[in-house]
């Protein structure tokens, strides 16, 4: 999809260089095939087990993330990045974005008191890659979901999604809110 997008502007400028008379012709531009995209997220009890499962595993901190990332709906890079000077009010700004521009999301009480328990200005700056990969795919094993490809990390970001549309908020502010 980012490929197609990239090729869409280039299309655009050729097709432009090509009206003015700046170049012979325009090139013939291969675009690629899209997939459907992920669609999955997590039902309130596989939720449940998911903490349950990272729990008993002792797995506290990556739950902790985890349960930060169903309610905030940041993306993983963005909550390892996040800082706890950039709370204010029980709002987490995010400056470092996939797009560029910053936003502000609401923090729930369980949130607050996650990023309140760890030392530190970017409490989650000690969970590597590798970590968090180990962790999501014991979780994932226990609870029978290996051979759910859609099962992924990512779904807890579809989650929040899922949830604010199903609490009545509109897609705008849906869209606002995840960035």
């Amino acid at each position: 999809g980012t490929i197609n997008r990239k090729l869409a502007a280039l299309s655009k400028m050729l097709t432009f260089a090509h009206k003015r008379k700046l170049i012979p012709s325009k090139p013939y531009i291969e675009w690629l095939k899209e997939g459907k995209g992920r669609k999955r997220w997590f039902t309130p009890s596989e939720e449940a087990m998911l903490i349950k499962i990272l729990t008993q595993a002792g797995f506290n901190y990556f739950c902790d993330f985890v349960i930060i990332l169903i309610d905030t709906g940041l993306r993983k890079t963005e909550l390892l990045k996040a800082q706890k000077r950039d709370i204010v009010d029980g709002n987490l700004s995010v400056y470092d974005t996939k797009n560029g521009d910053p936003r502000t999301v609401p923090l729930t009480k369980i949130t607050q008191s996650i990023f309140d328990k760890y030392d530190g200005d970017i409490p989650f700056a000690g969970i590597s890659d590798n970590d968090i990969r180990f962790q999501w795919n014991y979780a994932r094993e226990l609870m029978g979901m290996a051979k759910d490809k859609e099962f992924v990390l990512h779904a807890c970001r579809h989650t929040c999604a899922s949830r604010l549309v199903q609490r009545g908020i509109s897609l705008l502010v849906v869209k606002e809110w995840l960035g």
